[in-house]
């Protein structure tokens, strides 16, 4: 009941700010298991993509939006504490814990979203997805949504606390991809290096889909590396 309540809080006054359009919803499945990627411009995102999805859904999200200070930041520690998973960026066993808790959640015909390229792109690309997301796909079975987000960004630009009114939001869901692992006949000592090219080709594809929805330049770096080049 509070996520549902929050939801709608959320999607009131997110309304009311921008001028939120949605695309593509009829392909959001209405039951079952289901990853949700999406590119990652801005920290509205995380806010905006469970707001038109019209699931129970929850969000990988990082360590940083649970302490941040103000009014603000007490808003996403309430919004993402019912619907986020914290992510540590820092702990070497993250991935291991967080693909556990994936697990669970999918196969009990959840939503999971995720922003493959792990943080917010320096500029308008798409870049390099991770590939946990893939091999999830593999693991669960599940289909995977890919989402473009347009205008978040000048709608909530970094750095500044207050959003800009009136902008406008555009969210475009693709049709779902399903990811296939290796076979299972390939002999088990060559079947390690041929899973993690996989799991890359497989990831750009889906990147390179979520760019071609949102009509951007995809970008085959890491979204962490092109922020420090530019630094």
């Amino acid at each position: 009941m509070t996520y549902w309540f929050l939801r709608r809080l959320i999607g009131f006054l997110l309304r009311r700010v921008f001028d939120i359009e949605v695309r593509g919803l009829e392909n959001v499945p209405a039951a079952g298991g289901l990853l949700v990627a999406a590119n990652h411009q801005a920290v509205v995102d995380s806010f905006v993509i469970p707001v038109v999805i019209r699931r129970r859904f929850t969000f990988l999200a990082k360590m940083e939006y649970f302490n941040a200070p103000g009014f603000v930041g007490w808003l996403k520690r309430k919004f993402f504490s019912i619907g986020a998973v914290p992510v540590d960026r820092n702990d070497p066993h993250a991935n291991v814990k967080i693909a556990e808790l994936m697990l669970g959640i999918l196969k009990e015909g959840g939503v999971i979203g995720i922003h493959p390229e792990g943080t917010r792109a320096p500029d308008a690309h798409v870049y390099r997805g991770k590939g946990g997301i893939i091999e999830t796909a593999w693991n669960t079975g599940v289909p995977v949504i890919p989402i473009a987000l347009l205008g978040t960004r000048d709608a909530n630009p970094p750095g500044r606390i207050l959003p800009r009114f009136g902008s406008k939001v555009i969210v475009i869901i693709g049709e779902p991809m399903w990811f296939s692992p290796p076979s299972p006949h390939v002999p088990p000592l060559i079947d390690r290096p041929l899973a993690s090219r996989l799991r890359r080709v497989q990831a750009r594809e889906l990147m390179e889909r979520i760019a071609e929805l949102a009509g951007l330049q995809y970008v085959d770096i890491d979204a962490r590396k092109a922020k420090e080049a530019l630094m």
